[in-house]
């Protein structure tokens, strides 16, 4: 064998390399049980060691951590320790104090780390890069500018029901979730880009555009854990991802489309709408370029990278709370007649002689009834949760304080939409669909109740599109209701609609064939 000297070989060098390693693992788990700034936190040992707990339910288990996370709150209280560096809280009253408007709030990068969209505003770390970057898309996606898109609205919610019109009476099960995907992804990339992708147009409701969101979830989950797999797979030959992983390539192709729409705003190719065209006067990355963000703001990086971010978030979340809606309404007649009675009443349906009147934004959003319907759908279990994913954020600058416990400034906090939700205290039978728990006696909204409705998150860095999703929830519902009567095809609960993943949206069983139904 070689030597090193006449004292020590290759076999000690190695030797000693692995008992330094093995040394040092021993100290540093000694360290995070014992002597960490969270040591004291109630929690399991393993996660409060290592991270290949979490790797195992997410990447091994397909989603799993979350019912862990809900597990591990029923025997060790509301505040845990669920990582090295992390604590979730389980306690309804603390989310607006978590996610404050007022106070600062960095992102964390294991959280960010999973999107690979460093250079926008949700992937911003820092609570002052997210703001400056955030106040570009802001104006955008206020009430006044869901007002003014409300023609294009109109137009694209009429677009939904002539299609869904070729299934009426047909005995044609539809999966719902497709054609929902479809038009929140046409209004989307038309607000964008001024360019439609006009999936409404396809025959089939473009079932790989579903695929492409279940292959970019379950991407994300392994890219909390290895970063690279982004790059990695994207410089992987097409004929190994299409025999290895197919998905993936969806995933891709649809990262490149946007690329291309980004590249083609910026050389002039796709011009900005100089006049009111569908109701709408300027798309978002055009008024993107002269905005007051610095010129390395306005980079082909930073809106390619906002522009995935943008048509991603504001597709399937959407979609899939639409899809909840249409499940719990066709399985209930008296509900679902109940806000087909108000929809009448501001003259929507179908006439004696077959017309029917077209929808608008400002006609239904103001529906008692409807707008339940729309806050149960967005609170209610199985997939509608918005995301299902804990969210955390971390204050730098100060120790939070949760009951006795107080927090060290810089610790990532999670907290997760699901347990919000199911709180019984604020939820009494959370875990059935009660429209009426969002009515006052005197027949108002309990917006009191809202501050509890966390789909969208909440504070600075809330879901900036969350105005816009409730205008189409409002639009479609009323639409979908007031026009057709669905029954469910072969669909059940525990299989199709309860979630039993989280791939940071809801999943449900693998057997799934989706919420399926017949219209008439």
């Amino acid at each position: 064998m070689a030597m090193l000297s006449s004292d020590i070989s290759w076999f000690d060098v190695v030797a000693l390399l692995g008992t330094s390693i093995l040394i040092y693992c021993i100290l540093d788990v000694i360290y995070r049980l014992y002597f960490h700034p969270l040591s004291k936190f109630p929690g399991p040992i393993l996660p409060a060691v290592t991270l290949w707990s979490e790797f195992y339910y997410e990447c091994i288990q397909s989603g799993q951590y979350f019912l862990k996370v809900a597990q591990w709150h029923e025997k060790y209280g509301p505040i845990i320790r669920i990582g090295p560096n992390e604590i979730h809280i389980n306690d309804s009253e603390y989310y607006n104090t978590l996610f404050s408007y007022n106070g600062v709030r960095n992102k964390d990068p294991f959280y960010t780390a999973q999107f690979n969209t460093p250079d926008t505003g949700f992937g911003a770390e820092d609570h002052y890069l997210h703001r400056m970057r955030r106040s570009a898309l802001n104006p955008f996606f206020s009430k006044a500018s869901i007002d003014r898109l409300s023609p294009m609205l109109t137009s694209m919610v009429e677009k939904l029901s002539s299609r869904l019109e070729e299934f009426r009476n047909t005995y044609q099960p539809l999966n719902i979730r497709l054609p929902f995907q479809c038009y929140t992804a046409d209004i989307v990339t038309l607000y964008a880009t001024n360019r439609c992708w006009n999936h409404l147009d396809t025959p089939d409701f473009n079932p790989s555009w579903a695929q492409t969101f279940v292959a970019v979830s379950i991407i994300s989950k392994w890219a909390k854990f290895v970063p690279s797999i982004y790059t990695l797979l994207e410089h992987t030959p097409h004929w190994i991802l299409n025999k290895f992983a197919p998905s993936v390539i969806l995933t891709l192709d649809h990262h490149n489309k946007i690329r291309t729409q980004i590249r083609e705003i910026l050389s002039g190719t796709i011009l900005p709408v100089d006049a009111p065209i569908d109701g709408f006067p300027r798309t978002i990355f055009h008024n993107f370029l002269s905005s007051s963000l610095p010129e390395s703001e306005k980079k082909f990086s930073n809106m390619s990278q906002e522009a995935i971010n943008i048509i991603g978030a504001g597709t399937d979340t959407t979609a899939h709370t639409l899809m909840i809606l249409m499940y719990y309404l066709a399985s209930d007649a008296t509900r679902c007649e109940k806000l087909r009675e108000e929809l009448r009443g501001v003259g929507l349906g179908r006439s004696e002689d077959g017309e029917v009147k077209k929808v608008e934004l400002g006609m239904v959003e103001r529906l008692v009834y409807l707008n339940a319907c729309a806050l149960e759908g967005l609170r209610e279990k199985s997939l509608s949760y918005g995301v299902s994913s804990r969210l955390a954020c971390i204050a730098p600058n100060e120790n939070l304080r949760y009951g006795k416990w107080e927090i060290p400034a810089g610790t990532p906090i999670g907290m997760s939409t699901i347990l919000q939700h199911h709180d019984e205290n604020i939820f009494p039978s959370s875990h059935q669909f009660l429209p009426e728990r969002w009515i006052l006696e005197d027949g108002g909204i309990n917006h009191a109740l809202e501050k509890y409705l966390v789909s969208f998150s909440r504070g600075s860095r809330s879901c900036i599109g969350q105005v816009l999703a409730k205008a189409e929830i409002h639009l479609a519902l009323a639409v979908i209701i007031s026009r057709f009567e669905i029954r469910l095809f072969e669909t059940d609960f525990e299989r199709d609609v309860r979630v039993k993943s989280d791939y940071f949206l809801p999943q449900p069983g693998k057997g799934s064939r989706g919420v399926r139904v017949l219209l008439g």
